[in-house]
């Protein structure tokens, strides 16, 4: 299999890993916001965002720095992946007990949500284990059984949440149902691992040393990169209160979910943009163009949808008592156009080992976003939040290729863009035309618009048509 087909095989079966536990995790919000008040629903929302900040503490950017480091020729991949894991497990404790620490502190968080911090922070570490193991699958190109890991333990989760709501259980039942699905996640994940290499728990602190050095400031950079990205929710929790957290909250979900393609895509060029920089190769500058493509024409269909299409989104994802959520789910749509494309240049500057200009470049960014939040969440609540990470994803994605393309002396093409661009908009038209008032319009307008997109994608050449017939080529 060639090395494009290699890399949409292994996105595709990430991202329809994805799809599953995308709608598995929509029928768990469907459930919960029909089983709690808005208001617990808005501690249920917190709890995940504010361990969100401390999760990224027991990461550091170990995942793509082991993945870089797998790829490379020679790599003794046992010791990577042994000392990965005992890093990570290491910092997961330390950085989750240390948020649950910090919960039961905070004055405005009652008992509920600090226990539930507390056992979503365990579930966190059998996440972080199963991620750090399947940095072999990463490496290798077959990311398949990482995410048949994770259907299975999704399944486990709403599962436990259907009986849990049969039977009325308390809130904290269901951040044990999320702690039970990661741990079958995490020991699918060991046993497909086990296949290619032997685990064992390293503590090999000279090259622990040696590691975080070199993650350190793609670490730090992925620390203010979250903070930028939930700090918002936080704010908004504080400032307006749990109800707007909740109908935000619903907004906020749905970008998560989209949020994995470009991490999914980038993960698997990874490898291959790696190998083709320290070669030195002609060929990196064509990877980063259709890596750019594959970006724009993927956040371009899915923001132009969701934007038309909000409402029966809303509603099918949430209860109609959510249905204010369909505005701020618009304009983060835009923003999420800019975050997949901001994405690429990130990776790049890991890959080339500049992790450091990114760090700088997310720390600007933490400022003016706190600062603009101060100002328009009072006045605006979550509206005001939502156009803040407009102007956050901009920025990001500006100071980024300002910063990368000078470097690799890389010029990227804005024909397909702008054809992309005009088949977004013509496909925008006739979902506007076609009912979209109800859930169930779901089901006409989803095909019909991706029919037109993809229609006016062909018809305009906006694709690199070789690359297509490869990858439609694919083995099965």
């Amino acid at each position: 299999m060639s090395t494009l087909r290699q890399i949409f095989s292994n996105t595709a079966v990430q991202i329809a890993g994805k799809v599953i536990t995308g709608l598995l995790g929509i029928i768990t919000i469907k459930l919960l916001t029909g089983y709690f008040d808005k208001a617990t629903f808005g501690d249920y929302t917190i709890v995940f965002e504010f361990l969100a900040f401390f999760g990224i503490l027991a990461d550091m950017g170990l995942f793509t720095i082991a993945v870089r480091e797998m790829s490379k020729p020679h790599a003794n991949e046992e010791k990577i992946l042994g000392n990965i894991l005992g890093i990570r497990i290491s910092l997961a404790f330390l950085a989750l007990g240390l948020a649950t620490a910090i919960a039961f502190l905070m004055p405005k968080y009652d008992l509920n949500v600090e226990i539930g911090v507390l056992i979503s922070a365990l579930s966190m570490v059998a996440a972080f284990a199963a991620g750090s193991s399947s940095t072999i699958l990463q490496s290798h190109m077959q990311m398949r059984w990482q995410a048949l890991g994770l259907v299975f333990g999704k399944i486990f989760t709403v599962a436990m949440t259907v009986l849990g709501i049969m039977f009325m259980q308390h809130f904290l039942y269901f951040m044990v149902a999320g702690l039970a699905g990661n741990i079958i996640y995490l020991i699918c994940v060991l046993i497909f691992v086990t296949r290619i290499v032997k685990i064992n728990l390293r503590f090999d602190f000279a090259y622990w040393k040696e590691l975080i050095k070199t993650a350190l400031p793609y670490g730090l950079a992925l620390i203010l990169g979250t903070i930028y990205f939930r700090i918002d929710t936080i704010m908004l929790y504080e400032i307006k209160g749990s109800e707007a957290t909740a109908v935000y909250g619903v907004a906020v979900k749905a970008l998560e979910i989209l949020a994995v393609v470009p991490v999914f895509f980038l993960n698997s060029t990874l490898p291959v943009m790696t190998r083709y920089l320290a070669e030195k190769s002609d060929q990196l500058k064509r990877l980063i163009q259709l890596a750019f493509d594959f970006l724009s024409v993927s956040g371009l269909a899915i923001a132009s949808g969701m934007i038309v299409l909000a409402t029966p989104i809303v509603l099918f994802i949430a209860q109609k008592e959510y249905i204010d959520s369909a505005m701020p789910l618009r304009i983060l749509m835009i923003a999420m156009i800019a975050s997949f494309l901001n994405s690429l240049f990130a990776y790049i500057l890991v890959v080339a080992n500049k992790q450091a200009k990114l760090l700088w470049i997310n720390l600007a960014c933490v400022v003016i976003n706190i600062a603009v939040n101060l100002y328009v969440i009072p006045r605006w609540s979550y509206i005001g939040a939502a156009y803040t990470s407009i102007l956050s994803e901009v920025f990001i994605l500006i100071a980024t290729s300002l910063t990368v393309l000078p470097m690799l002396r890389l010029r990227i093409s804005l024909i397909p863009f702008a054809k992309m661009l005009l088949s977004a908009i013509v496909m925008t038209g006739v979902l506007y035309i076609l009912p979209r008032e109800k859930a169930f319009d779901l089901l006409l307008a989803v095909p019909i618009g991706a029919i037109v997109y993809f229609f006016m994608l062909w018809i305009l050449r906006a694709l690199d048509r070789t690359a297509v017939v490869e990858v439609l080529k694919m083995k099965r």
